[in-house]
């Protein structure tokens, strides 16, 4: 064997163990780990923000609307909506998955984990302003508009406006909305007097309209805090039917996460990243406008005068 012949062949056995020590790195780099025996209570909630209980309960809920592994390598369902919470959680544009012992998975496969689960979650069975309650439960999202679009365009091609007149038509007055002066002041949706004297009625009833309004915005900051990928400073980098639908799933398990009582765990935030999703408008006073041919908010206008005069006056 000349000196050539004996060259190559050591360098193919040093390139050969090369590859067996590259590939036992692969493998133990992406080697999945189940994070349901691994990690405690509180890492569990933190890494993915749904308690083991409230994740085993969306994976069975999403099981029906996703398609069944075809083959016995393929990931299951529980490594599909854990890959897809965690990208929720993050909001780090998949980067820290795709190396994640508890996500083993490429970042191609990631991207397509996530519209598979977010289709799932925004199934209307289990199912871009956001009305939400006192507990912060969100009871209504429209997510097909982009953050600039102003609130009274947004709500005027909304489904909740039609529900809430026909509501009031049909004797059901019992039901309101608060609004900013932003929206049009009606029956059945409250805004507040734009400047009125301090120390009046009017100025009583603004004080508790806005500190109810606040709820909004607290919905809006934990939502953000417990999802990362909604943050303004990580701007989901999709397709806008494909956002809406992240935004619609994150919703899904914003509402799971409250009515389990899930606690947010967020000792390493920066509160300043939220944008709680109030915007500062050219707001409108209603009680300005020409109401003559407006009879809708002529009725607004009594009904909130008498609110006014029954509990703060």
């Amino acid at each position: 064997m000349d000196d050539l012949d004996l060259y190559v062949q050591l360098n193919g056995v040093e390139l050969l163990e090369q590859i067996e020590e590259d590939a036992e790195i692969v493998l133990q780099k992406y080697d999945f780990i189940d994070p349901f025996q691994s990690l405690s209570d509180r890492q569990f909630i933190r890494f993915y923000r749904l308690s083991k209980d409230l994740a085993t309960k969306v994976v069975q809920m999403v099981t029906p609307f996703m398609k069944a592994p075809s083959r016995s390598s393929a990931l299951t369902m529980q490594q599909k909506v854990m890959t897809a919470l965690r990208f929720f959680a993050s909001g780090s544009y998949q980067m820290d998955i795709g190396v994640s012992h508890y996500a083993s998975v490429s970042q191609p496969s990631v991207s397509r984990i996530v519209e598979e689960v977010t289709t799932a979650l925004c199934r209307p069975e289990i199912f871009d302003e956001i009305i939400c309650d006192v507990n912060l439960r969100i009871l209504n999202v429209s997510a097909r508009y982009p953050g600039s679009s102003h609130d009274s365009h947004i709500w005027n091609t909304s489904n909740i406006k039609a529900l809430m007149t026909d509501l009031h038509a049909q004797g059901h007055k019992s039901y309101m909305l608060l609004g900013d002066s932003g929206y049009a002041l009606r029956a059945w949706l409250l805004t507040p007097f734009l400047d009125p004297r301090p120390d009046t009625p009017e100025a009583n009833y603004n004080d508790v309209i806005c500190k109810a309004r606040s709820t909004i915005e607290r919905c809006n900051g934990v939502l953000k805090m417990r999802f990362r990928c909604l943050l303004k400073h990580r701007t989901l980098h999709y397709a806008p039917n494909k956002a809406s639908k992240i935004i619609n799933s994150c919703v899904v398990l914003h509402n799971l996460c409250i009515m389990d009582n899930i606690p947010l765990y967020n000792e390493d935030f920066d509160t300043n990243e939220v944008d709680y999703g109030i915007f500062q408008q050219n707001n409108v006073d209603n009680a300005h406008i020409d109401d003559r041919g407006n009879p809708e908010l002529t009725a607004g206008q009594r009904a909130r005068q008498q609110i006014v005069d029954r509990y703060f006056t």
